[in-house]
């Protein structure tokens, strides 16, 4: 996948979030736009707890949209 693409689907207005998987079956959710940067060469995520995804444009087999998890109600 291009840079160019990858920015298109997850920068869109309003912003939905969405599940990044790497060709070797990684899963990486980007839940908010601010934790995610996209350069040609290469895509940094913030994936909280001190940890960061960092990895190539070309290395993403598939991106989804997810759904917001609802807290149960009692």
């Amino acid at each position: 996948m291009t840079a160019n693409k990858l920015r298109q689907i997850v920068l869109r207005t309003p912003f939905r979030r969405v599940r990044i998987t790497l060709q070797n079956g990684d899963p990486i959710d980007v839940g908010h736009p601010e934790t995610i940067g996209i350069t040609d060469a290469l895509i940094v995520v913030n994936r909280g707890h001190d940890s960061i995804a960092v990895f190539e444009p070309e290395q993403v087999a598939a991106v989804e949209y997810v759904e917001r998890k609802r807290a149960r109600r009692e």
